[in-house]
């Protein structure tokens, strides 16, 4: 699967609209608009095509996030994989000026409710999400062999609390080579060669199957 493309290009524009309406929305969560978000959804909007009457829509949720009809957009990604890879889509776009404040993840936890998102699948998300924001700068000195390690410890959460792998994995790369970096850094590519492309292909499963398949791959530490 290509890093590029985003589940979303499947969709019609209309469909891409409301998605990246519901995560603009976000940006004013914490009382502030800062040039990096609305560099970050412009961008989002180039990756999946979206056109000049479709970006204005999306650039007024930013400013007015009231426009967007959550009863309306939510119900339809509900029974859908893709509501995984909009609440990631949403953590990072929360991360996009350095930091998730306490309303930004209030909205999105109110949101992942109503898309059905059960308290753990929210929290194994979240996990990833820091994770990889953490391995793009490195904070930690950790080895390659240990990243990697941990790449497989955070795919076998998510296996656990049924998310599917694919779904989050591709969430976010839309946000820059910060978070390509980071999951190159967690061997989470989606490719074969990068390891966990492997489990991403099989979807949701165990964490002990996870954790063998990461095992075989990586030679990881259980």
């Amino acid at each position: 699967m290509d890093t590029q493309h985003h589940p979303l290009l499947d969709y019609a524009e209309v469909e891409r609209v409301d998605y990246l309406s519901v995560v603009a929305s976000l940006a004013s969560a914490d009382g502030k608009v800062t040039d990096d978000e609305v560099t970050k959804i412009r961008e989002f909007c180039e990756t999946v095509k979206i056109g000049g009457i479709g970006i204005s829509l999306i650039i007024a949720a930013i400013e007015n996030p009231a426009v967007v009809d959550l009863s309306s957009i939510l119900p339809r990604l509900a029974h859908t994989d893709l509501k995984f890879t909009l609440l990631a889509d949403m953590l990072f776009m929360a991360h996009a000026d350095g930091r998730c404040c306490s309303n930004e993840q209030a909205e999105i936890n109110n949101i992942a409710a109503m898309l059905n998102i059960a308290p753990e699948q929210i929290d194994a998300v979240n996990r990833y999400v820091e994770t990889v924001l953490e391995a793009s700068l490195k904070k930690q000195k950790h080895s390659d062999d240990d990243w990697k390690h941990i790449g497989g410890d955070i795919a076998s959460i998510l296996a656990s609390a049924g998310v599917p792998l694919g779904a989050v994995v591709i969430a976010g790369t839309v946000f820059g080579k910060g978070v390509t970096s980071g999951l190159a850094a967690l061997g989470m590519g989606l490719g074969v060669t990068t390891g966990i492309g492997v489990a991403v292909s099989l979807s949701v499963g165990s964490y002990f199957g996870v954790r063998w398949l990461c095992k075989k791959l990586f030679g990881t530490k259980s």
